[in-house]
Order: structure tokens, then C-alpha cells, then sequence
């Protein structure tokens, strides 16, 4: 959960950061060109059941250009993410908290009172997203940066 291999070479540490730092930015923007493209074949189609006619496109597009506002978490991230499998404190739940405090502080410095609903609530529920994305690029590209079969699994 918290703790992680301390002894990883930096580059595999690097690499793992990168990957993970890539991954946070291309997943959402993958999802969201889906959704896009579902809400408006679902549109043509004529096949809207709802009072608002795309709003899974609209979610698409928000989501599709959600790396511009998340390149702001995603930078001091990959630095952070670097420090921390040094000190071995690289788990999925410091990924996930980290984000959200990085999520809360973007929505409240970007958007924050002209948006419709809480700011904070909203920061929170996508920066963990974003982080548990980062973690898990990280996490799945380079293993052997977070565990080693002769060290302890925590």
C-alpha cells in the first residue's frame, strides 16, 4: 500500500515515472475520444433517451482535453514519483492521496468558484483517478521498480 523497493537504479525509477507520467496523460484522452465518439453515434443514431442530447460526447471532450489542466500535477508528479521509489514509499495509496491533493489544488486554482458543484469534491475523486492511472502505468511498466524477490512484499 505504502511502502515499495528502495533499492531500484534511477534509471528504472526514471523510466517507470515516465511511463507512469504518460500513461496519466494518454488514458484519459483515450476514454474521452470513446465517449466522444459513442455520444455522437449515439445522436445520429437517434438513439438519446435522455432530456440532454450529448452528454456523453460533452464528458468525452472534457475528458480528451483534461492533459492540459493535469500537466500541472503531472510534472511536479514525475519528480515527486522519482523521490519517492528512492525512498521507498512509492505505494499505490501515496499515488492516490498524492493526486488527490494535487487534483483539489488544480480545480481550486483553475475553475474554482465558476464551476457547478464543489471544487474540492470534484479535485479530489479525479486527482485519485489520475494518480491510481500514474501508479498503475508506473506499476505495470517497470515492476521490478516497486518489488524485488529477494526484499520484503509489503
Amino acid at each position: 500500500m505504502i511502502l515499495t523497493r528502495k533499492s531500484a537504479p534511477y534509471g528504472v525509477r526514471r523510466r517507470a515515472s515516465f511511463i507512469g507520467a504518460l500513461g496519466s496523460c494518454i488514458l484519459p484522452f483515450l476514454i474521452g475520444l470513446l465517449m466522444f465518439v459513442a455520444g455522437e453515434l449515439i445522436i445520429l443514431l437517434g438513439l438519446q433517451t435522455y432530456n440532454d442530447p450529448n452528454f456523453l460526447g460533452g464528458l468525452g471532450f472534457i475528458l480528451m482535453f483534461s492533459p492540459v489542466l493535469s500537466i500541472f500535477a503531472v510534472v511536479p508528479a514525475f519528480i515527486l514519483s522519482i523521490l519517492a521509489m528512492k525512498y521507498g514509499v512509492a505505494g499505490w495509496l501515496v499515488a492516490i492521496m498524492t493526486g488527490a491533493v494535487a487534483g483539489v489544488s488544480i480545480f481550486i486554482i483553475g475553475p474554482g468558484d465558476d464551476m457547478r458543484g464543489d471544487p474540492i469534491i470534484f479535485g479530489s475523486i479525479f486527482g485519485a483517478a489520475f494518480g491510481m492511472v500514474f501508479w498503475l502505468s508506473a506499476r505495470l511498466s517497470m515492476p521490478q521498480a516497486f518489488i524485488d524477490k529477494s526484499e520484503k512484499a509489503y
